[in-house]
């Protein structure tokens, strides 16, 4: 589990610093602003469906992000056990 949770975190991580996944995102935002802007107030159907398309957006970064997050947690939990084992270890030579 914890070897999993890692490769997620690098996973999400080489694809979060790619060049293809910045630019979508970019290109998403861009796009959901310009409709955003251009989008007539008093149609209440549109300016519902673009908050939710912004609140999407910002939930499928933010599970990459996550995943980022548990893998770096689980990194620094595997490298506390390590160094208290080796601690140990030491303490009984």
């Amino acid at each position: 589990m914890i070897n999993e949770a890692i490769n997620k975190a690098n996973e999400a991580k080489s694809i979060i610093d790619g060049a293809i996944f910045s630019g979508a995102k970019q290109a998403m935002k861009t796009y959901i602003e310009k409709l955003e802007e251009s989008a007539d107030p008093s149609n209440k159907d549109l300016c519902q469906r673009l908050i939710i398309t912004r609140q999407l957006l910002k939930g499928f970064i933010r599970e990459f992000e996550s995943a980022m997050a548990n893998g770096k947690v689980e990194q620094m939990k595997e490298l506390e056990r390590a160094n208290k084992k080796e601690r140990v270890a030491v303490f009984r030579r």
